[in-house]
């Protein structure tokens, strides 16, 4: 990963990442395109993926889900659920929004695949911005899109003063004519 700060780029700094056991159980494992693990589950707890109801497949993520979190938990190593995911990113976006700034996210990153609207970032608006301090992968990818965002400009104090400057000037320009 390259850092971009100011329109330097560090392609050696450090990164920091975390997987969270949602990610690994419903999106790696259970996956029909990755690892297609939920109808082998199903048979071991007893249920049958040829039964017309989908719910074998619920029970089979569920039962996924609880055994990635016991492999890692017995292991010694530290892995967040989904709920408790979710709810460190709401504490999150309270702290910003406190000090007046907007968190960015993508909603289908954020959000969990599994019991996605029993969480609370299931319901949060979120804008997806490509923001700078950033980490991308190569500049022809996604290093393009680390530019600095102007959208928010119009609403700042400085834009309010050049805008009311500019009305004033206009006024006083018809004035003299």
């Amino acid at each position: 990963m390259i850092l971009t700060i100011g329109g330097i780029d560090y392609p050696c700094a450090p990164f920091n990442g975390f997987y969270m056991g949602s990610e690994i159980a419903s999106r790696n494992l259970a996956d029909e395109r990755r690892y297609n693990l939920l109808p082998t589950i199903a048979h071991v707890i007893g249920n049958s993926p040829s039964n017309s109801s989908l719910l074998w497949k619920d029970q089979a993520l569920t039962t996924l889900n609880e055994a990635v979190l016991y492999s890692f938990n017995r292991d010694g190593i530290s892995m967040v659920d989904h709920h408790t995911a979710s709810n460190q990113y709401m504490d999150f976006a309270r702290i910003e929004q406190s000090h007046g700034r907007t968190p960015a996210g993508d909603w289908s990153w954020i959000v969990p695949p599994q019991a996605s609207s029993a969480c609370p970032v299931f319901h949060l608006k979120m804008e997806n911005r490509t923001e700078v301090p950033n980490f991308y992968t190569n500049r022809i990818a996604d290093g393009n899109e680390l530019c600095l965002y102007h959208d928010q400009e119009e609403h700042s104090k400085w834009w309010f003063r050049w805008t009311t400057w500019k009305r004033r000037y206009r006024r006083w320009m018809k004035s003299k004519i």
